[in-house]
């Protein structure tokens, strides 16, 4: 039996007004992750690759709702729902 590999983040603040902090926990290394932002309805909103394990997500082009950020890599994909409020 394989072990499943972990892909686990934080969103802080959540729900937020302006700036979220994205921090990716996961046992690779110099590995890219593409995160993306989805509203309810499917739409990507934003998406970016990136090596670092934390970033600064901008909502402030969002409208006040829920939407899911999503992290994926190497076939493993996590997702949580960021609150934004105005």
């Amino acid at each position: 039996m394989s072990s499943a590999s972990t892909l686990n983040f934080n969103l802080s603040p959540n729900p937020t007004k302006e700036n979220c902090l994205l921090n990716i926990q996961s046992e690779f290394t110099n590995e890219e992750f593409q995160v993306s932002i989805v509203d309810l309805s499917g739409r990507v909103l934003f998406t970016t690759s990136t090596l670092q394990k934390q970033m600064q997500l901008s909502t402030t082009a969002f409208s006040s709702g829920i939407y899911i950020v999503q992290v994926k890599m190497k076939g493993n994909i996590s997702a949580k729902k960021l609150f934004v409020q105005r």
